[in-house]
């Protein structure tokens, strides 16, 4: 090959080089060893298209060696966030800094979207009123939220193995729950889900409450078990409301049934929704024949009308009443 081919080929590479470097659509910029901008491709002019018009001849700095540095740039397509990793090499006797600008906005943009929404997760997380707790694949509980921590006043991260530091029973049947038979080891080994699982469980601090315990394993598209995610809803103070309800209205009952009045109840639909016993004797019908209107079938007819408009015009108006009407005994007999 004469030095002609030779020659030729090197300038035709040199051009196909230089072509390279002008259409990148990664800035290039070459700096000389006084921090001045000796080369710039188009893309680097663009970048920096605000903050430097004049981009060729400008006095850069020194940038960083082989650390990748973010820049805020206000170039012709707007803001953009560009990164930009430094090398040095020799040209000659002089050292000259090869910078390398590559657009990440949208990466940026992405990052920070993804962050916003972790960001909102993490709050949602925080304020929830019921306990969550977090398992990984191997049922090891990561985290758990302000109110799941309050519950059982700790964070224990343990894994299947170590369950034993939960106690709990479940109810109503108040068997213990073996360290292997929390409803979280069945989530992870059988890929089981756990609902409205009542417990009595015993608190770090020594206290008992009650809850309704949820689980459900968390799988991957293949149907692989990725972690679990439990549920605590703390029903301590709803069932000690049930359970003096209950007593009250126990309470009631015996008072009710152990004087000589006729007594019945109503609801906000002016149906009645109970009658003691003293009724039911007197009457000789069931609760279930009395109960809603049934009571008017045993209201003399002559009275019927008027009890019904009493009762009705003084129910509208949250007001005391008090009538007087026949009632058919047991035996047939209509009694005042």
């Amino acid at each position: 090959m004469t030095d002609k081919f030779v020659f030729a080929d090197a300038l035709q590479d040199q051009e196909l080089l230089r072509s390279l470097v002008e259409r990148s659509v990664d800035g290039l910029m070459a700096i000389d060893q006084d921090g001045k901008v000796i080369y710039a491709n188009p893309s680097a002019i663009a970048m920096f298209a605000e903050r430097m018009p004049e981009l060729i001849g400008s006095h850069f700095g020194i940038p960083a060696i082989n650390d990748a540095v973010e820049l805020v740039l206000h170039g012709r397509a707007g803001v953009c966030h560009v990164e930009m990793r430094a090398s040095e090499f020799l040209w000659g006797s002089k050292a000259i800094y090869l910078a390398s600008l590559r657009d990440i906005t949208q990466r940026k943009q992405f990052s920070d979207s993804l962050q916003q929404r972790e960001k909102t997760l993490q709050n949602i997380f925080d304020i929830l009123p019921v306990g969550l707790w977090f398992a990984d694949a191997d049922g090891r509980l990561e985290r758990g939220n302000k109110a799941g921590i309050a519950i059982w006043g700790s964070e224990p991260k343990v894994g299947i193995e170590n369950y034993g530091v939960f106690k709990a029973r479940r109810l109503p049947s108040g068997k213990e729950i073996a360290a292997d038979d929390w409803a979280l080891a069945h989530a992870i080994r059988d890929k089981k889900t756990t609902l409205d699982e009542m417990l009595e469980i015993e608190c770090f601090d020594g206290s008992k409450k009650t809850i309704l315990n949820y689980v459900a394993p968390v799988l991957d598209e293949n149907g692989k078990v990725q972690g679990a995610v439990v549920v605590n809803n703390d029903i301590t103070e709803r069932m000690k409301t049930e359970e003096a309800l209950r007593e009250s209205e126990s309470h009631f009952r015996t008072l009710a049934n152990s004087g000589q009045a006729l007594i019945w109840t109503s609801g906000l639909d002016k149906n009645c929704n109970y009658f003691n016993q003293v009724w039911l004797d007197f009457t000789g019908r069931t609760i279930e024949q009395e109960l809603g209107t049934g009571w008017t079938e045993g209201v003399h007819p002559d009275d019927l009308q008027m009890c019904v408009d009493t009762y009705c015009q003084a129910f509208d108006r949250r007001e005391k009443f008090s009538m007087v009407y026949r009632v058919r005994r047991h035996d047939g007999e209509y009694r005042w």
